[in-house]
């Protein structure tokens, strides 16, 4: 069974090498957060005499990367226009949306227009950024 870590690094680095196109990754969470230091445990923290605070990144359900892909033709005229964005959910070979992910498909992504993919290979990826043909 693929890992999403796995599939995430796979799928960031096939979408990487594309000559047009800009992977950004959004990191979501809470993490523990020290001015000028990040630590993994809050107890480790606290016998070292630092007082962690907590940090929220991005928003929930926020997919783990946005990809702007260039290089585009408008389907009905041919001009060139501007770069495509798609929102790129990496799951693992059996993981699924949970209820914010599927939210965020549904209201975010859905109401502005922007294309969201499940991926669980660097291909599923490249087939939804309209890269790759079926």
């Amino acid at each position: 069974m693929k890992r999403e870590a796995t599939a995430l690094r796979a799928i960031a680095d096939a979408l990487g090498r594309l000559p047009r196109a800009l992977v950004l990754r959004q990191h979501v969470g809470t993490f523990l957060a020290v001015p000028g230091q990040l630590q993994a445990a809050a107890d480790v923290l606290r016998r070292c005499g630092f007082a962690p605070s907590v940090v929220s990144i991005g928003r929930e359900g926020q997919p783990d990367l946005l990809v702007l892909v260039g290089d585009q033709s408008c389907p009905q005229c041919g001009a060139a226009i501007h770069p495509k964005p798609v929102e790129v959910e990496v799951k693992s070979d059996t993981g699924k949306l949970r209820e914010g992910q599927e939210r965020w498909r549904d209201l975010v992504s859905a109401r502005i227009g922007v294309d969201h993919v499940v991926a669980r290979s660097a291909q599923d990826a490249l087939r939804g950024c309209g890269v790759v043909n079926e």
